[in-house]
């Protein structure tokens, strides 16, 4: 019974260190998208402006 008990021990070990890990990466994922994030909001005020721009030379013509 106690043998059995540290297998399980053993494994439940095992598997919260790669909870962990799997944590880690989620994090860093999370980090990653925030900044794809922000990048793609910047592009999309840029391609507002140049839309205003163009709506503006061509109220011009």
């Amino acid at each position: 019974m106690n043998r059995l008990v540290n297998i399980m021990n053993t494994l439940v070990s095992i598997m919260n260190r790669l909870i962990n890990i799997m944590n880690r990466l989620i994090n860093i994922m999370n980090r990653l998208i925030n900044i794809m994030n922000r990048l793609v909001n910047f592009m999309n005020r840029l391609i507002n402006i140049m839309n205003k721009s163009c709506n503006y030379s061509e109220q011009n013509i």
